[in-house]
């Protein structure tokens, strides 16, 4: 038989749910309350980003430059892209005004050049032009022949260039020159001056000229064996004595054609450079000064080189005075007066 539950007993149990109820209860206000806070933190977030917006015009400026600083400003590899650029457009720029000033200089020199030629007769930029110079094909051993006798013709003695015999050595090719194989262990002046040509790619007319420019050879009536030891003026400095390795006629030619070579092959050892602006002296004293040249071409660059001084206006005019020296302007003269134009 079943027993009713006493109503006590039923107040019991719903006493002992009520405190699930409330805490279940509990638990959404709490999450209540903490949803009520977070919205109520950010309303105050959002509160306080608009205060800062519209409290101050002036911080409101600030910030918008922070962020679009942040937004478009230069990034590292922009700056360093800016900074190798503005270095480029200033080389660029000295390099120009450089140029510009180089070119202006030039022209300058080369207007006062172009008045010497028609004044003096004289270029000293252009003594004698390349194809000239290396044009070892100028003359053949007969007409070397042919022209000793006609501007030696004077001399009459057995030493003189026209008819005297030297000594001559083997000489091996050295990159420069192709060497020297004598024929018998004397040869005629013609004969060493026509192969060293062939040999070294230098013109028979550019050796006589030399000949006469250093020694005299060509057109004395009284050589001696002084003249013959130095006749091209080789390793004999204005400053020192020669050297006496160079000593000879045979020695004296081939060698200086070899010198010429060497010179060609090795411009950047040497003071003088063609197609450039040149700082040439008037004389060995220091005192007489220098002025600047264009030399226009590697042949007159090789003879400044063989001889370091250009004719002053003294020596031009024909006036010499202490600071005159005539090598170079003897070499151009004797040129024009034996075979013509230099070009």
């Amino acid at each position: 038989m079943t027993q009713k539950r006493s109503s006590s007993t039923r107040r019991r149990k719903r006493a002992n749910r009520r405190p699930v109820r409330s805490t279940r209860h509990t638990a959404r206000t709490n999450r209540t309350s903490r949803s009520q806070r977070s919205r109520s933190a950010g309303r105050s977030r959002t509160t306080r980003r608009s205060h800062l917006r519209n409290t101050s015009p002036q911080g409101t400026h600030r910030i918008e430059q922070v962020r679009t600083w942040f937004r478009t400003g230069p990034r590292p590899a922009q700056t360093a892209r800016s900074i190798i650029l503005t270095l480029v457009i200033g080389a660029l720029i000295v390099a120009a005004v450089y140029v510009f000033t180089q070119a202006a200089i030039i022209f300058t020199v080369r207007q006062k050049q172009a008045r010497d030629v028609t004044t003096y007769s004289f270029d000293p930029g252009m003594i004698v032009s390349d194809d000239q110079f290396f044009n070892s094909s100028a003359l053949t051993e007969q007409q070397i022949q042919q022209f000793l006798n006609k501007y030696g013709g004077a001399c009459t003695q057995s030493e003189c260039i026209k008819s005297a015999i030297f000594d001559v050595h083997n000489r091996a090719a050295d990159g420069l020159c192709n060497g020297y194989r004598p024929s018998k262990p004397k040869e005629s002046a013609a004969h060493i001056i026509n192969e060293t040509a062939h040999s070294c790619g230098i013109s028979q007319k550019a050796l006589l000229v030399m000949l006469e420019k250093e020694e005299g050879l060509i057109r004395t009536n009284d050589p001696s064996p002084l003249r013959y030891r130095s006749a091209m003026g080789l390793s004999c400095p204005d400053t020192h004595a020669c050297d006496t390795r160079y000593y000879g006629f045979f020695n004296q030619v081939y060698g200086a054609a070899d010198r010429f070579k060497y010179y060609e092959a090795h411009p950047t050892q040497y003071r003088y450079k063609a197609s450039k602006l040149n700082e040439i002296s008037f004389n060995p004293n220091p005192a007489c000064g220098t002025s600047r040249v264009f030399i226009d071409n590697e042949a007159t660059a090789l003879l400044y080189i063989y001889t370091p001084y250009q004719p002053n206006k003294s020596a031009l005019a024909g006036q010499p005075d202490m600071c005159s020296s005539f090598g170079n302007l003897n070499f151009a003269r004797l040129w024009k007066l034996w075979f013509g134009s230099q070009r």
